[in-house]
């Protein structure tokens, strides 16, 4: 089912916590709305779920406005932060519920909840007790219990925030797989970035009430509009360093008090841009370490972060710090001063007031 926000709003004591949302999800997509505590991505998703009514502006499941319709009359399933399972129920009970209150014939349920447990891999643990299972099968009963009702959209609110890494890690796969499978348009809420980018089709990222971009996880990443999407996208964030863009005879050249960077022609910024105080952005992956001044900043090491096979170099250029991955072997024969160049293709530029991408 295709899904519509057109310029929706809403407000609670005349506060907005959605600015005219406009968003399009295609039918049969996997889409995440990521954003820190407060962005409205709760309130997106209860709009959606009809818990909320729009202060302002339409929302459409395929062709049908359904700002007036109620939660039972929209076919949505819908699984939780918390599993919300009924303790005096069973697995096979407790997924089958949701048809009792439809009133489907019994046998009828109970069959279509026994397919549904199967797809989950829960068809051995049918007559027991939620109090008996793990996490992370509680919560494959509650997406079991969104999906009996086959419905058209599935709203996941978080539902892996409980779960320890590990079940976290099993629990992504088979709702992906699940998505997959059935062909459910599907919007999951997140906080957690990595969650999103694993799991979505798109992302929609959110601040303040409003999508700051709306796309496919590597494009996020690698070509942020802004400097709210390029922070926090990506973990470290993007490194960041200050400076004005000036010109410098026939070359354009961002520099500081410590540091300075010039364009090659063919990534050179229009013109109007000159003299404006800018951010580059430059991935920790997309710095390399080298003893060379020419074209390179010059960096100082402040310490050393062992992942395994990688490390992550804390280092300061001029007054400001970044980070840079590198291997073992690189990290362990670092002197203290030394030199960083960047990957010019992974180099953006932000306008410090705006925060737009100046090189997109």
């Amino acid at each position: 089912m295709n899904i519509k926000f057109n310029n929706v709003s809403k407000a609670f004591n005349n506060q907005l916590a959605i600015d005219s949302l406009n968003l399009e999800i295609e039918n049969g997509e996997f889409i995440a709305l990521l954003g820190p505590s407060g962005c409205g991505k709760s309130t997106t998703l209860m709009m959606l779920a009809g818990l909320y009514k729009p202060t302002a502006g339409e929302i459409y499941f395929g062709s049908v406005v359904v700002n007036d319709l109620e939660p039972k009359e929209r076919n949505i399933g819908m699984v939780f932060q918390s599993y919300a399972l009924y303790p005096h129920l069973t697995v096979l009970e407790n997924i089958a519920f949701p048809l009792k209150q439809q009133k489907v014939p019994k046998k009828e349920r109970l069959r279509r909840a026994e397919e549904v447990a199967e797809l989950v891999h829960l068809q051995e643990f049918l007559q027991r007790w939620p109090s008996q299972l793990s996490g992370g099968q509680q919560q494959r009963v509650a997406i079991a219990r969104a999906l009996v009702k086959k419905p058209d959209l599935l709203l996941l609110d978080e539902p892996m925030s409980n779960l320890d890494t590990r079940l976290k890690n099993n629990m992504r796969n088979e709702v992906c797989r699940l998505q997959k499978q059935l062909k459910i348009t599907t919007v999951l809420v997140t906080h957690d970035q990595e969650e999103a980018m694993i799991m979505a089709d798109r992302v929609a990222i959110l601040d303040a009430g409003k999508i700051q971009q709306f796309d496919p996880p590597e494009k996020l990443f690698n070509k942020p509009k802004n400097l709210f999407v390029a922070h926090f996208m990506g973990n470290p964030p993007m490194n960041f360093l200050e400076g004005r863009l000036v010109n410098e005879g026939n070359q354009q050249v961002v520099v500081a008090d410590d540091w300075r960077y010039a364009f090659t022609k063919e990534k050179a910024l229009p013109e109007k841009y000159t003299g404006k105080q800018v951010k580059l952005g430059i991935r920790a992956h997309q710095l390399a370490i080298t003893q060379e001044s020419k074209d390179a900043l010059p960096a100082k090491l402040l310490a050393l972060e062992y992942l395994g096979r990688e490390v992550i170099i804390r280092a300061a250029i001029g007054k400001q710090n970044v980070c840079v991955f590198v291997e073992n072997m690189v990290a362990n024969n670092l002197p203290e001063h030394f030199y960083l160049y960047p990957d010019r293709a992974g180099v953006h530029v932000f306008d410090e007031e705006t925060g737009e991408n100046l090189s997109l």
